[in-house]
């Protein structure tokens, strides 16, 4: 028996009406986060690399931390890298550790996930060595 009142016309328009912005938003919140966890990771790698210089070689660790920062994220437009004078170098002397901290700015595209995180999100790294030479 069937009855009138129970026609299912017009479900998968109500379906998609409430799961189509849920499904965006879940779409734009995957695509920001992965891009926020490739530039930690650059972030970190730039860190590694201008600890590691200094730790070998005195000469401009900074600037190899940006050198690396530069060539990896030259096609993003939503990361905002720091000056040099913004990347510190804090150690010296053989067998004393040195420090190098870089930090860069991601800018978020998503304006839903601008309105839960902000505009933008600072990311800072460090990494430590012992100076061999």
């Amino acid at each position: 028996m069937t009855f009138p009142w129970r026609r299912e016309d017009g479900s998968a328009a109500a379906e998609l009406a409430i799961m189509g912005p849920l499904f965006a938003l879940l779409v734009a919140g995957m695509i920001e986060g992965a891009g926020l966890v490739q530039t930690v990771q650059v972030v970190r790698n730039a860190a590694r690399e201008g600890a590691r210089y200094a730790a070998v070689s005195d000469t401009n660790p900074a600037g190899k931390s940006l050198a690396y920062l530069s060539s990896t994220l030259a096609g993003r437009k939503d990361v905002t890298l720091p000056a040099l004078s913004a990347i510190t170098v804090s150690g010296s002397g053989v067998g004393n550790p040195v420090t190098v901290t870089v930090p860069v700015t991601l800018t978020l595209s998503a304006p839903v996930v601008q309105n839960i995180f902000g505009a933008s999100l600072p990311i800072t790294a460090s990494a430590t060595m012992e100076i061999t030479q």
